[in-house]
């Protein structure tokens, strides 16, 4: 069967079936929705191919939360997988921080990473098996290096933000719980 063939499959079954609230990674509607559904990946490799892996099927169903220090700046970072199925998801976790008009955007030179610890580097591909959680290290309540070492930070502004993950593949954009900043 050609190349062609199989990316067409690839498309008509990423279109077909597929449940939940997550939205697109490029150019997603902003909205709060804190969950999605569950995936499955096939990438282009499994087809003999070397291009960039294509995701089918529904989005992972995760919760992402970000739950700030009653003292101090730092925001403790959960994301659980509340799926029946494996949820593979980037290690680049984005953050983005809400408009007056409540739109959300992102913040620019952020850098925060899903890794199990501060000396130890993210995976290419984080993978969560159905009810684990992953506490990554807390984002440190600034711009520019966010987690673990302050070198090159600015305190972030006081507001809404939410953490914001995506599929590994970059197909599903999970979008996180709101949590607020006081202080500055």
């Amino acid at each position: 069967m050609t190349r062609t063939f199989f990316l067409w499959i690839a498309m008509l079954a990423s279109c077909s079936g597929s449940r939940g609230t997550s939205t697109p990674a490029q150019d997603a509607p902003e909205t709060s929705a804190p969950t999605a559904s569950s995936t499955s990946a096939t990438t282009a490799s499994d087809h003999g191919s070397t291009e960039a892996p294509v995701e089918t099927g529904p989005a992972p169903v995760l919760a992402i939360r970000g739950t700030p220090a009653r003292a101090g700046r730092e925001v403790a970072i959960v994301i659980e997988n509340r799926g029946t199925e494996l949820a593979r998801v980037s290690p680049r976790l984005v953050l983005e921080r809400a408009s007056s008009e409540g739109r959300f955007a992102r913040v620019d030179a952020t850098e925060l990473a899903l890794r199990p610890s501060c000396e130890r580097e993210a995976p290419t591909c984080v993978e969560l098996a159905p009810g684990a959680a992953l506490h990554p290290p807390a984002w440190l309540g600034t711009t520019g290096d966010a987690q673990c070492a302050c070198e090159r930070c600015v305190p972030a502004e006081p507001g809404t933000y939410r953490f914001v993950a995506t599929s590994c593949g970059g197909a599903h954009r999970l979008e996180g719980e709101p949590f607020e900043i006081v202080t500055r």
